[in-house]
């Protein structure tokens, strides 16, 4: 039966605190809800039995699974709660994936009805494509709004938070969270690749619906949806990242430092100190006077300064020039890479060019393109180190290629 919402938003108004206490509480049972109710009840509101039998009849509170005396918010109004109260709950990559499949399906569907030039079943599509754009956009946010919740929580308890659990909440947050995530969004992922199959598609809709003023402007409001939920996911995943990867270095230098601890406290208890050599590992040494010389020894080395005369200054010889390194400039390194573009090995690339450069001149040309200064990198699978030949030195690194050329002044620094 359907609830009206003027009286459901009326009794959310006059009964606020109580609601929100519910929302913290997660969990009541039949005597703390009426308690509960009794307490905030109004001189001008009705009885406490009325309230009890209104807050389950609009659906604010159900009865748990578990127990049929217990009562917990719906969650329907917890969700509109944890959206005003800014308390939103943590997404997984999974739910996203899931989300981004049904996306996959109606860019196929929408792909379908340009191609017959159906424009009821291209309407029909941009409306299940719209409603999943904006959700993916609300969950991103909602991932953004928890992790800065988390992590201002944690540094605000950071006295009353034991190592164990700070580390867990942590490192759930890091792997569970955001680094499926990274990989999701990150430049031509899943993700990424997917919005631009998406976004050709509602391309080629606009200007085969143009005739048709509806579909055509839906077309319209489509591209502008995904061009926000693109921007938002981004911003969002970056925004997250930055709050929690400071943190997450902290406890892993931590746990390393407790779980040193740990292993050499239980040699201590089994062997005793001798075996570790601290003294020698860590320096520790006893107090003891050095170089202090006796009076006596003063006074003899006075003795002997007595018409002491210093010889004359020798003249500090002009320094020899600097020499001379060769390198390799930008210019040029821009200009073999835009006439070699691609390039499936950047190193390899870099040591082929130059191979009369010495490796300092070879190695600081592939970090310019390495941190993508002259275009997006991909890792080369498998992702294992290789071992490249140098003049006089050998080289490990795992191989990078660079597909796409872009000038300085279309990358980013």
């Amino acid at each position: 039966m359907a609830t009206s919402p003027h009286q459901f938003f009326r009794f959310l108004a006059e009964n606020t605190d109580l609601v929100l206490l519910l929302f913290d509480r997660g969990e009541v049972d039949e005597s703390a809800l009426l308690a509960l109710i009794e307490r905030h009840r109004g001189d001008a509101s009705p009885a406490t039995d009325h309230l009890r039998r209104q807050i389950e009849e609009f659906g604010i509170v159900e009865r748990a699974a578990h127990a049929d005396a217990s009562f917990e918010l719906s969650p329907a109004v917890i969700d509109v709660l944890a959206w005003l109260t800014r308390r939103h709950r943590l997404s997984s990559a999974t739910v996203i994936q899931a989300y981004l499949t049904d996306i996959e399906q109606s860019e196929r569907d929408l792909a379908m009805a340009i191609r017959s030039g159906d424009a009821s079943a291209a309407a029909v599509a941009l409306r299940e494509l719209d409603s999943l754009v904006d959700r993916v956009r609300v969950l991103s946010e909602g991932n953004r709004e928890a992790v800065v919740s988390e992590a201002q929580g944690l540094r605000a308890a950071a006295e009353g938070v034991s190592a164990v659990d700070r580390f867990t909440l942590v490192g759930r947050l890091w792997e569970r969270h955001l680094t499926p995530l990274r990989h999701l969004v990150r430049v031509q992922g899943e993700m990424d690749q997917l919005l631009d199959r998406l976004r050709v598609t509602l391309d080629e809709g606009e200007e085969r619906f143009l005739a048709h003023g509806p579909v055509h402007r839906g077309f319209s409001r489509s591209l502008a949806r995904l061009a926000r939920m693109r921007r938002a996911a981004f911003d969002d995943h970056h925004a997250a990242i930055q709050e929690i990867e400071p943190l997450y270095r902290r406890v892993r230098r931590d746990s390393r430092w407790l779980l040193g601890a740990s292993r050499a406290l239980a040699r201590i208890r089994v062997e005793g100190v001798k075996p570790l050599n601290l003294d020698e590992r860590m320096g520790l040494v006893g107090w003891r006077t050095r170089y202090l010389m006796a009076d006596d020894k003063i006074r003899a080395r006075m003795a002997a300064l007595v018409g002491y005369t210093p010889p004359v200054a020798a003249p500090i010889a002009t320094a020899p020039p600097a020499p001379e390194m060769p390198i390799i400039t930008r210019e040029a390194l821009g200009q073999a890479v835009a006439q070699e573009t691609p390039i499936p090995d950047v190193l390899a690339f870099v040591l082929d060019r130059w191979p009369a450069f010495p490796l300092e001149a070879q190695l600081r040309a592939y970090g310019e393109l390495a941190c993508g200064r002259f275009g997006p990198l991909e890792v080369i699978e498998p992702f294992e180190p290789r071992r490249y030949r140098a003049v006089g030195a050998g080289v490990e690194a795992v191989p990078l290629s660079l597909l796409e050329y872009r000038s300085t002044t279309e990358v980013s620094p």
